[in-house]
């Protein structure tokens, strides 16, 4: 039952002129590296080219396959545990046969051993879990709309330059680089969880003091501000915050010179 519910779930991926089916295979034909096929419910024979398959790992009487039918072609799937096979090129469906794995493919040259391939487009593996390479693309009214998921990171990433270092002001907005962070931020994150820590030994007399934050150097999306509080108190605040190939910006409004303390955090990403 499990099996069937995953190819359910593949199959609402597949284009409408599409269908999934299941074959038994006849007989392989190791020179030409074919093999005939019975489809079920239909009876129809069908002979499949195995690919990347070794032959001999397709049992001749009883092996069951899992086949993606279009109007143009038939694609041969999967007949082994971990093994891939397809009859020709274009968009694949896979299947890790008795694994419930099932994998997308948007080429013929991904290596048939490696599940994690450069070449595939989505997958449910054997524990459910969804893997895929392109956009969260939730479509409302006709229109897709590009989403992330969230990283969380049980140890926030820390910054050596933003440990409780004293700033001056910084006028314009400064690039934290993704790479500068304790470990490196991925070059295609969408926006991190950022906590920010602050104070000024000038807070309590002066206004207008902030850090702010912002995810491309133009705008600001996450200030904070200690104006207003006792000297060298804290002022904090977390926040997502847009950023550009996992890079923000910065600018401070001290009170003096290297009077503004500043700590960041990185509690999580999206991507």
């Amino acid at each position: 039952m499990k099996r069937r519910d995953n190819i359910n779930q593949v199959n609402e991926i597949a284009h409408s002129a599409a269908r999934l089916v299941e074959g038994i295979v006849v007989k392989t034909f190791p020179q030409t590296r074919t093999a005939q096929v019975r489809l079920d419910g239909s009876g129809q024979y069908i002979n499949v080219a195995l690919g990347h398959i070794d032959p001999s790992l397709v049992h001749n009487e009883g092996s069951r396959i899992l086949l993606y039918r279009t109007s143009g072609a038939i694609y041969a799937l999967s007949a082994m545990p971990g093994q891939y096979m397809q009859s020709s090129p274009g968009v694949v469906l896979g299947d890790r046969w008795g694994s419930t794995e099932f994998t997308i493919f948007n080429s013929s040259t991904y290596n048939p051993y490696t599940y994690a391939s450069t070449y595939a487009v989505a997958g449910i593996d054997s524990m459910g879990n969804v893997r895929y390479c392109g956009d969260m693309m939730p479509v409302r009214k006709n229109e897709a709309h590009t989403g992330c998921v969230f990283i969380p990171l049980p140890i926030p990433y820390t910054h050596d330059s933003f440990n409780g270092d004293s700033f001056s002001d910084v006028g314009t907005f400064t690039k934290i680089e993704n790479t500068s962070w304790s470990t490196v931020i991925p070059s295609d994150a969408r926006a991190l969880l950022i906590r920010l820590l602050c104070r000024d030994s000038g807070s309590a007399a002066t206004s207008g003091l902030y850090v702010i934050l912002s995810g491309d150097g133009t705008n600001g999306a996450f200030a904070v501000r200690p104006s207003g509080k006792a000297n060298d108190d804290y002022a904090d605040g977390t926040a997502d915050v847009p950023c550009t190939n996992g890079d923000i910006w910065y600018r401070v409004e001290a009170s003096g010179t290297n009077t503004m303390d500043i700590w960041l955090y990185c509690f999580g990403y999206w991507i």
